[in-house]
């Protein structure tokens, strides 16, 4: 397969830099080392704390200080973390094209940012955080998520129609755009070890800013580039990062491949998972954390078994599927369910598998889960279809 980036400027995004540190109310980086796996006992209640209706799909907010940011449809709204009281709303629908969908938002240097598209046209939209708009629709058919780590902001683009090849932007002080010729993208980019990660058609590619690219000769500003690497792996959907340089990538057919990131080489894959198969987004104390179609949620050694198919460490008894990936923070792990439940286990696991819940919340919404779910000092938020709810935190 011939994979080929062209490097262009984006007005849109190269004024944004990504941030580095975490807003003052949020607690998700890794928690405390493990302590001794816990005996499992009955279930404490997750009390909601509030819930706020919205006019489409919820998408997994961000936080800034007090405030969440969530996008649902063609708004960006921005509510109390505390009460859930709105502060300020937006709607984007232009005249010109009609509704604008918006995708998950992402904060940069303290701008929030999100994909947006429109009946053939997609960009970028950048705000300031207190909700002014200060950016523009940029990029014709283009749509798709955004990451931001340390110095990387990354934006990944499906594409529309069947074999109309993918597109994607890597902003490493720049912008690139990448054809993949073949099938479209399948899940959001993922950046760790300051490399790019992402999956499209059943292919994981890396990439990595330092790589030199092909200059065209003027007046064109832009020039062509290639993936660092390029690996196979059936069903592969989702990338996310394994710490220690690592990728991990969920299956649609329940495997779970670590890769090496500067290589592409596959370190390990799971024994036995479920489907489809989502990682956390970010490995814990060396453990990677994932959920599936059957309920379950499987703890692995990121590190590996030394071998090539590695069991889990220990599993938890979710008890519903779960499309979206686990939170991991403060020494508890975070699972938000397609029946509208929110379960939270001990990071370090249970004596005695399968381990039991410590706390369940229940939001009564029977909706699925439209992202992970964001733990904040006294709140845990979760999407669930129209609504953005709040449970009380631990």
């Amino acid at each position: 397969m011939r994979i080929q980036l062209i490097v262009v400027v984006s007005i849109a995004t190269l004024a944004v830099s990504a941030c580095s540190t975490l807003p003052s109310g949020l607690i998700e980086p890794p928690g405390p080392s493990p302590k001794e796996p816990a005996t499992a006992a009955t279930s404490a209640s997750l009390p909601i704390a509030w819930s706020k209706i919205l006019t489409q799909t919820a998408t997994r907010p961000v936080v800034i200080g007090d405030l969440a940011i969530t996008t649902h449809g063609s708004n960006i709204d921005a509510v109390m973390v505390a009460t859930g009281a709105s502060v300020w709303s937006r709607n984007l629908s232009d005249p010109a094209v009609g509704s604008v969908y918006l995708g998950p938002p992402t904060l940069s240097q303290g701008r929030i940012l999100t994909a947006a598209s429109t009946a053939g046209l997609g960009g970028l939209y950048s705000f300031a955080t207190d909700g002014s708009n200060t950016g523009s629709l940029a990029f014709h058919h283009f749509v798709g998520n955004l990451a931001a780590d340390g110095s990387l902001t990354a934006r990944v683009g499906g594409s529309y129609g069947s074999g109309t090849p993918a597109l994607a932007t890597l902003q490493f002080g720049r912008t690139w755009f990448v054809s993949f010729g073949g099938g479209p993208t399948t899940g959001p980019i993922s950046i760790t070890g300051g490399r790019a990660f992402m999956v499209a058609g059943g292919r994981v590619l890396g990439f990595d800013p330092t790589t030199p690219c092909t200059p065209v000769p003027p007046p064109f500003p832009f020039g062509y580039c290639t993936a660092t690497w390029s690996t196979s792996i059936p069903g592969a959907q989702a990338a996310a990062s394994a710490g220690g340089g690592r990728v991990a990538i969920g299956s649609t057919n329940g495997t779970l491949s670590v890769l090496n990131g500067a290589t592409g080489a596959v370190e390990f894959t799971t024994a036995n998972a479920s489907t489809p198969l989502s990682p956390s987004s970010h490995g814990y104390q060396g453990r990677l954390f994932t959920t599936g179609g059957d309920g379950v949620l499987r703890v692995y050694n990121a590190s590996g078994c030394g071998g090539t198919a590695c069991a889990p460490l220990w599993t938890g008894a979710v008890g519903s599927a779960s499309t979206v990936a686990p939170t991991v923070s403060n020494g508890k792990v975070y699972v938000a369910t397609t029946d509208g439940r929110l379960v939270v286990f001990p990071a370090a696991g249970c004596s005695t598998p399968p381990c039991e819940p410590i706390a369940i919340g229940d939001s009564a919404t029977g909706s699925a889960a439209g992202g992970r779910p964001l733990v904040t000092r006294t709140r845990i938020l979760v999407p669930l279809g129209d609504q953005l709810v709040a449970f009380a935190n631990l």
